[in-house]
């Protein structure tokens, strides 16, 4: 005979709260935004530039990554410089039937890949 109890938990809001605003918290969001910026800056030409904004609202902690100068939107815009440096956070490129690509999660682009082979 198999028992069964019920385990209830309570979480703190505030705690909660200040854990997601916490400078660890702060610290590994910068250290995934930097390896982002990294790989845009190298699908970039020359000259351009990406900047990283910490910024907090009322319940987290956040940061965001974006062109800094006219070179930087050029490589956006043509090549998707920015976009494809989200590659590395689990994002992958993906070209449909028709021709339109757009940023897929990997499982998503494996679940798509294996019915091609069907």
């Amino acid at each position: 005979m198999v028992t069964v109890s019920l385990l209830k938990v309570e979480i703190n809001d505030a705690a909660a709260r200040d854990l997601l605003m916490s400078a660890e918290v702060v610290g590994e969001l910068m250290n995934e935004a930097e390896k982002i910026q990294a790989a845009a800056q190298a699908n970039s030409g020359p000259g351009a530039e990406y900047e990283i904004t910490e910024g907090r609202t009322p319940t987290r902690a956040r940061v965001s990554i974006g062109t800094a100068n006219f070179a930087a939107r050029k490589a956006e815009g043509k090549d998707r410089a920015l976009s494809r440096a989200l590659g590395g956070t689990g994002l992958v490129a993906y070209t449909n039937k028709a021709g339109k690509t757009s940023m897929i999660t990997k499982a998503q682009h494996a679940n798509y890949s294996s019915r091609k082979t069907r």
